[in-house]
């Protein structure tokens, strides 16, 4: 994946090239969204905290993900923002807004293997045997960072 450019018309927009194997792997790894039940973090370690703004904080972060989830869907279903050129390969356009969305569900992911992978440090990772189900989250894991790095790199 690469920054190809930024929208003449709409310079908020950015153009990304993609082989079509990139391509496949967004649209995979996109479709393990959400990763993991949601979990929030209670506001206060002691558990002193109005009951309230716990809920508030829990309809807000529910709300948030339900708007990501409605917005992959259109993403995933015929997405006129993935074109074919005349190449073989494929052009992404996101806005920025976009960009900030797919960021995201990818770092929702991301976290969510590592989570799955018991949270491991980069080194206890590396020495460690992997099942079959283990080396699937840290493949996706691994994909995610590196579409992540990509758009980040792009919003400079």
């Amino acid at each position: 994946m690469r920054l190809l450019g930024v929208d003449k018309v709409f310079p908020e927009t950015r153009v990304f090239g993609l082989s079509k194997q990139e391509r496949d792997c967004l649209l995979a790894i996109v479709e393990y969204y959400p990763f993991l039940e949601l979990y929030i973090q209670p506001l206060s370690k002691t558990g002193a905290v109005n009951s309230e703004n716990q809920r508030l904080l829990e309809e807000s972060m529910t709300e948030q993900r339900h708007a990501r989830l409605r917005k992959l869907y259109e993403f995933l279903r015929g997405n006129p923002r993935i074109e074919r050129d005349e190449s073989g390969s494929f052009r992404l356009t996101l806005k920025a807004e976009e960009v900030e969305w797919l960021l995201q569900v990818l770092n929702e992911i991301r976290v969510g293997c590592w989570i799955r992978l018991g949270r491991p440090d980069t080194d206890d990772l590396a020495k460690r045997e992997l099942n079959a189900a283990d080396l699937r989250a840290r493949t996706t894991m691994d994909l995610c960072g590196y579409f992540q790095v990509e758009l980040m790199e792009a919003s400079k």
